[in-house]
């Protein structure tokens, strides 16, 4: 696999730049397709270019204006008529940038780019959580990538640890380009601070709120409530959004559910937290990382590759532990900890008598 080193100008005067993405329209991939959209409306490296999209994406008409788009409904019928449609129009001189995870299903003349950020695409990670519905998709897209991947030129991913999976799994080698949204503080005044902690993420299991809310409890049983948001939406997540109502009534916890937010409020959103609080189980990113550390807000995070590929967190802990979450929070409140106090060989033993003695008492008194 050769080296992605031409600028695109380069490749042909004549060539245009397709970019297929039928099955992206929310989440990190959402943020980063609407990204690099965003720049393509004022770069002039290409003469023409072709974005297929998902009709869900929703998308600013000033931007959409300005490109060439062809939208596909979200079922399996349009998602294969695209990708012949892919096969048929892509010329020798194009560039075609795959940004949906999956290589061309149909041979193409164009010159490929696979755009690769999909962590259940390239490792058999757990699904049984998982609706069957997905888990089925998953698999037939698992199928695609191993079958396909090789009729790439180049396999883009965002981190060393996903480049090292992808090489070794995939059998092909990754070239690791990170890009963001660019999200910076824009001058604007900054708002208050109206939540400790704040966890921005979809409801997918590996994003482990679960284990996070059980955290969450730990401290409260210990006497500590520091607030949490959660970019949730109840509408999509009612199982687990269900499950967190009940925890937060049980133990009087400060969840607050912030559903899902656009960019400019997520980005008002962390500016108006003390920490991001990261627990995932793996990403093959994690943009909240960067866009966290781009706004200088302290990050909490899960002590994992994926992780110190892109930040220094100030706390990390075991993500599959929720009293080590809990601990990390404590310790960014400067809350001390002790560990218990060791003792001699002997004090031990006298413990063990003194507990003796006072079981045996209690046994006569309740006599």
């Amino acid at each position: 696999m050769d080296e992605f080193d031409t600028p695109p100008s380069a490749i042909d005067a004549g060539g245009r730049l397709l970019i297929h993405a039928p099955n992206i329209h929310q989440g990190g991939g959402r943020t980063l397709l609407v990204a690099l959209l965003q720049a393509l409306t004022i770069s002039h490296e290409w003469k023409q270019v072709v974005v297929t999209l998902d009709e869900r994406l929703k998308l600013d008409e000033s931007l959409a204006g300005k490109l060439t788009i062809i939208r596909v409904a979200p079922t399996l019928l349009a998602r294969l008529r695209a990708e012949w449609s892919l096969s048929k129009s892509a010329r020798k001189e194009d560039l075609l940038l795959c940004f949906g995870n999956l290589p061309p299903l149909l041979a193409v003349k164009a010159r490929v780019v696979l755009f690769l950020q999909n962590h259940y695409l390239v490792e058999g990670v757990p699904t049984l959580e998982l609706p069957l519905r997905l888990r089925t998709r998953l698999q037939i897209e698992r199928i695609w990538l191993r079958r396909y991947v090789h009729r790439c030129n180049v396999v883009i991913v965002q981190s060393p640890s996903m480049q090292r999976r992808v090489e070794k799994v995939l059998g092909v080698e990754a070239i690791v380009a990170p890009f963001v949204d660019g999200a910076t503080s824009r001058g604007e005044s900054v708002p208050e601070k109206t939540l400790d902690y704040l966890y921005v993420a979809s409801g997918e299991p590996h994003k482990n709120h679960r284990r996070l809310i059980e955290a969450w409890i730990h401290l409260a049983q210990q006497g500590y409530f520091p607030s949490l948001g959660l970019t949730l939406n109840p509408m999509v997540n009612e199982v687990l959004c269900g499950w967190i109502a009940d925890k937060t009534s049980l133990h009087a916890l400060q969840i607050k559910m912030l559903g899902t937010l656009s960019s400019e409020q997520v980005e008002r959103t962390y500016l108006g937290s003390k920490a991001l609080i990261f627990p995932s189980l793996f990403e093959s990113f994690g943009l909240p990382l960067v866009e966290a550390m781009a706004l200088g807000v302290p990050i909490l995070a899960s002590e994992r590759d994926y992780v110190r590929d892109v930040i220094t967190p100030v706390e990390t802990f075991d993500p599959e532990s929720p009293v080590s979450i809990a601990r990390a929070v404590l310790r960014h409140m400067g809350v001390p900890q002790k560990a218990p106090a060791l003792m001699s060989a002997r004090d031990f033993l006298k413990a063990i008598l003194a507990s003796n003695h006072s079981t045996t008492s209690e046994s006569i008194a309740n006599r």
